[in-house]
């Protein structure tokens, strides 16, 4: 069924879209938790601060500036003279300030002068690991603080102002937090909780397909069992049981259908017989054209009857034959009964192709052809039963010397307009299917053509005669 989503798909998209909204707000949460949090959000600033810049500094002793660190704390940010830091109480102080000190060899890199030293630890002062300061409530943030490393040259102490943040290390810091304590992980676990999710649907699914398999084999000549529950899911399995029963339901009704139709064809038999026995005795005009209507009506039951029949010859076992041999014998039963009524009937072998066949299905199939070719054409129809090497069966009905068809109407197609001739070419495609083979039925100038092609085989070619215009031939498979 083109056009319809598969299940995994749907799921899928569902849990995918449900977990981009939870993550989205997780991460609203997280950052208004963070936000509210001036004094985590300054800790997390001078730590993350402090270790890009101690991986700048070469031994405890010299500065490598990187581009940042050289762009942000190598000019300061002021509203009024530069070149002097004024009272930290100031509100014209603006930017980044940084200082590092060798505890034991004494400065390092300062950008900090003046009034800017007394926002920091005292330089004859041993300062803790770390520690940090607010300088002024609220945001945008205005701190100090600083960080001690070991190196192999003793300890150095990084320290910072930052006032009024213009770079936004805040933003950047809610954004870091978010990645490393909440996206990675999330994501890790979408990733584990979508394949999980697709692999369980996959399985659960997969006793469905399989009934799904069994119940598109449903026909005439297969009848399977009940499909297996095990391992579906409830609702699935409820659905099953429905579809079970329905299966049984089809089954019964496919059985009564065989004996009905057989039954009638067998009771209507007898009294037919009968009354041609009766119409045989008279010599009224009127008996002889009855006696050719019971030999019509006779066609019909004798198709009912093999069309009855025939899904119970499925159960045979399939063989190895000859398609040569059984088309020899076919055209030689059915020789008689062409000659009869004025048409020619011929077999040409090509080639001798093996197939797997039941003979007798194969012998029906023949006759109902040739049946067909002999009750709807004209007289003096040559009827040709081809076996070609590729495996192929061919039954061509042209009129002597290929003359054109009349064009009256009166003709009926391959397939015949009567009832006969419809049940004729039903049990033909019938036994086609069930050999797994392919009926072409071609229209040309020149007359009818049926191809009858077997598993394995490429399709026949179509002799010039018999050329269909397009959309003039039909296959069934």
């Amino acid at each position: 069924m083109t056009g319809q989503p598969r299940l995994i798909r749907i799921v899928g998209v569902r849990v995918l879209a449900f977990a981009l909204v939870a993550m989205a707000l997780q991460a609203t949460l997280v950052f208004l938790e963070y936000w509210r949090d001036n004094d985590g959000l300054i800790r997390r600033i001078i730590e993350l601060e402090t270790q890009r810049i101690a991986a700048s500094v070469q031994d405890g002793t010299t500065l490598t500036v990187t581009p940042t660190i050289a762009e942000r704390y190598a000019k300061v940010l002021t509203t009024g003279d530069t070149g002097s830091i004024p009272d930290a109480t100031r509100s014209d102080m603006k930017g980044y300030y940084l200082r590092i000190r060798n505890l034991t060899r004494g400065l390092v890199y300062s950008t900090c002068e003046g009034a800017c030293l007394n926002l920091l630890m005292p330089e004859g002062f041993t300062p803790p690991a770390f520690w940090q300061r607010s300088l002024r409530p609220g945001k945008p943030l205005s701190f100090a603080g600083g960080q001690s490393f070991e190196s192999s040259n003793g300890v150095f102490h990084i320290e910072l102002i930052v006032v009024d943040d213009p770079d936004g290390l805040t933003n950047v810091v809610i954004v870091d937090e978010l990645l490393d304590h909440m996206l990675l992980p999330m994501t890790l676990m979408l990733t584990l909780v979508f394949g999980a999710t697709v692999w369980s649907v996959r399985r659960a699914l997969k006793p469905v397909s399989a009934a799904a398999k069994t119940v598109g084999n449903l026909d005439l000549a297969f009848r399977p069992g009940p499909i297996a529950l095990d391992g579906m899911p409830f609702e699935i399995a409820s659905f099953g049981s429905a579809v079970n029963r329905a299966i049984q339901r089809i089954s019964d009704l496919i059985q009564a259908q065989k004996v009905y139709t057989a039954a009638i064809a067998h009771e209507i038999r007898t009294p037919i017989a009968v009354i041609r026995l009766e119409l045989e005795t008279c010599d009224d005009p009127r008996a002889r054209n009855a006696l050719n209507d019971l030999a019509s009506l006779t066609y019909v039951l004798e198709q009912l009857t093999s069309l009855a029949r025939l899904d119970g010859m499925v159960e045979q076992t399939f063989e190895t034959v000859s398609l040569r041999h059984v088309a020899e014998t076919a055209v030689a039963a059915m020789a008689p009964l062409v000659y009869e009524f004025g048409k020619v009937i011929s077999l040409e072998a090509m080639g001798d192709p093996q197939v797997r066949a039941i003979p007798s299905l194969l012998e029906l199939l023949i006759r109902n052809l040739v049946e067909n070719a002999i009750r709807h054409t004209e007289e003096g129809t040559e009827i040709t039963v081809s076996v070609r090497a590729v495996g192929v069966l061919e039954v061509a009905n042209s009129l002597p010397g290929n003359r054109p068809r009349p064009g009256d109407g009166k003709s009926p197609p391959p397939d015949g307009s009567a009832s006969g001739a419809r049940l004729g070419s039903q049990i033909v495609d019938r036994i086609a299917q069930l050999h797994g083979a392919v009926v072409l039925r071609h229209e040309g100038p020149a007359g009818f053509l049926v191809q009858v092609c077997f598993p394995s085989s490429p399709q026949g070619t179509i002799p010039t005669q018999f050329a269909a215009t397009p959309g003039a031939s039909k296959s069934i498979s």
